[in-house]
């Protein structure tokens, strides 16, 4: 029988590093980074109230068959699908999928907002346009009714990339119930010295870990070149203002502030 597994969050948690990992190293896998838009679109949409269930239960029921095919084509027995974009289908995949794996990755606030904001800013006209021009490319406080247009141009980006980790991850948390598989990950548990996060991964899939043929070193983590500083260098009303929006999921995750 096919099994699912899909991972998502935020975003900047290890996910193309993840996905070439599964790709080097596990025989009989289909595994698959960020594949559609869509994916993105239809997530963003729907968790600002734009899009119903019926319309995402469509989108996955068409992608399910695609998936079939694609593990088909492969001869693939496992389907592994790194992506932060599936976020708003998460409650829905078990929905569609049988009995699908579904792992939430989680990234201590301080270095996932400054790493997501380096790596959108990257390619500054290119991220702007997209942003500015196709709506829902990145979710808005104001988009979900959490402010008002005006309010949202006030803040900093680091408190709306601080708003979007709770807004994401807390989805993702009111979701898992309706999950009979999900496990939670901490991005710093991937590359602690035992890799806890990976065998808690593998375990979790049920797949045996086997002698690795490319190490976990020598794989690409696709880090973003820093443009905006780390928190270290954040001034002492915006680290308070971040830590007061994100507190509540740091507790619950284990994170020190």
């Amino acid at each position: 029988m096919a099994r699912y597994v899909f991972i998502t969050g935020t975003g900047r948690t290890a996910t193309t590093y993840l996905s070439k990992y599964f790709q080097a190293n596990v025989p009989g896998f289909l595994s698959v980074h960020e594949p559609s838009r869509k994916n993105k679109l239809c997530s963003n949409r729907f968790v600002a109230g734009r899009a119903s269930e019926a319309k995402m239960r469509r989108v996955l029921t068409a992608w399910r068959r695609k998936v079939d095919r694609q593990m088909t084509a492969a001869g693939a027995e496992v389907f592994f699908q790194v992506d932060p974009w599936v976020y708003g289908f998460t409650g829905l995949l078990a929905d569609v999928f049988d009995a699908p794996y579904v792992v939430h990755l989680v990234r201590h606030p301080y270095t996932y907002v400054s790493s997501h904001l380096n790596r959108i800013y990257r390619d500054a006209w290119i991220s702007f346009v997209k942003r500015r021009l196709i709506p829902y490319w990145l979710l808005r406080g104001d988009q979900a009714g959490d402010y008002t247009r005006s309010q949202w141009r006030k803040l900093a980006h680091e408190q709306q990339m601080a708003w979007y980790w709770v807004k994401c991850n807390g989805f993702i948390d009111a979701s898992a119930g309706r999950l009979s598989r999900f496990l939670r990950v901490r991005f710093e548990d991937l590359f602690d010295a035992e890799a806890r996060g990976l065998e808690q991964m593998l375990d979790f899939c049920g797949i045996e870990a086997i002698p690795p043929q490319q190490r976990k070193d020598d794989i690409d983590r696709n880090a973003a070149a820093m443009k905006f500083a780390g928190v270290a260098d954040w001034p002492e009303p915006l680290r308070r203002d971040v830590l007061e929006t994100c507190r509540p999921l740091m507790q619950k995750y284990g994170y020190q502030e």
